[in-house]
């Protein structure tokens, strides 16, 4: 494991380290029962990219059969960079260990824009809500981190990046603005195909009454989705239909995945009014390994559905479109 992560380090030659003066002490590596769990400690005498990391525990899960998850645990002594030269390595680490139930607001913080001034850090974030959140329950956290790890003192103190807000929220309007064509077009579409349905089903029943009928291989009638028609809630089905198929892990989800299933606990939950006044939900799920935001166009009363009968905390099985979610720069899955 110590010469994997030594290898890894060696091709990526991170700027300012020599890698004959590099470190690493495995102090714990534990094999869960199920062998599907890793569990390990390393001591290190450089804070590493982040992506080196990342690439690390995903190159373990490769090479040992059966282990799906790597929990890695990083100490560091002896330290050969600055306090201030370490920094800007550690920032992306500490929203890896403080995610979980902050996962909805960490994800907006700008790793590679901060500020160092006398006794304050400073790291902007996109959102007034969630730069509230941040400086709330997160900033203490990143400071305990700060000093414990790379023995820096400072207060953390998480800013509303107001330029980038400005341009992500037209980003966000444009691109809610062409889901809603591209809404309003389908539906189009649906209601053209059920037309043209309905007519070829009186042109059979005329053909029958004169002896004659489609065969079996007649195009059965469409039923596109109408969601801007509301359906109320059936029992357990909040949304949609029932659910078939086999549910995958959160982490296995990407945007190449397309149609997929997934269950987990509902952590958070908002909606946004979009220009035609239907809602745009987004609902945050976690299996407990990893987190994932599932986007929904709804119409209001749909949303009174999910919003009454859904808290934090409930289990909750989901099956929509993976896909690539360039605001947020993840994957998300739109229902």
């Amino acid at each position: 494991m110590i010469e994997l992560l030594k290898s890894l380090v060696e091709d990526a030659r991170p700027d300012g380290l020599k890698t004959e003066d590099f470190r690493c002490r495995a102090e714990k590596a534990v094999l869960s029962a199920d062998g599907e769990k890793l569990t390990a400690r390393l001591s290190l005498n450089f804070v590493l990219p982040y992506e080196i990391i990342d690439r690390f525990k995903r190159s373990i899960i490769g090479q040992l059969p059966g282990v799906e998850v790597v929990d890695l645990t990083l100490d560091y002594e002896n330290l050969l960079q600055s306090p201030e030269e370490a920094l800007p390595l550690y920032i992306p680490h500490m929203v890896v260990i403080v995610n979980g139930s902050y996962a909805h607001v960490t994800r907006t913080i700008y790793t590679d824009d901060f500020s160092l001034e006398d006794e304050t850090l400073t790291i902007r974030a996109l959102g007034e809500t969630a730069v509230k959140i941040l400086n709330r329950d997160v900033a203490h956290k990143f400071s305990e981190l700060l000093s414990r790890d790379i023995g820096l003192d400072r207060k953390v103190v998480f800013e509303n990046q107001t330029e980038r807000y400005s341009k992500a929220g037209k980003a966000i309007e444009e691109k809610s603005r062409k889901a809603e064509e591209l809404h309003a077009q389908d539906m189009e579409a649906a209601r053209e195909a059920a037309k043209e349905a309905a007519k070829e089903g009186r042109q059979a029943q005329n053909a029958a009454q004169e002896g004659f009928a489609p065969g079996q291989g007649g195009q059965k009638p469409f039923r596109g989705k109408r969601r801007d028609r509301y359906t109320p809630v059936n029992g357990n089905i909040i949304m949609g239909s029932a659910i078939t198929g086999e549910a995958i892990p959160v982490g296995e989800v990407t945007s190449e995945s397309g149609t997929v299933v997934i269950e987990g606990e509902l952590f958070n939950k908002d909606s946004r009014t979009t220009k035609s006044d239907s809602k745009l939900v987004s609902l945050y799920v976690t299996d407990k390994r990893t987190s994932i935001c599932v986007k929904a166009f709804t119409v209001n009363q749909k949303w009174e559905d999910i919003n009454s009968n859904f808290t934090s905390g409930d289990g909750i099985r989901i099956k929509g479109q993976a896909q690539w979610d360039r605001f947020d720069n993840c994957v998300t899955i739109m229902a």
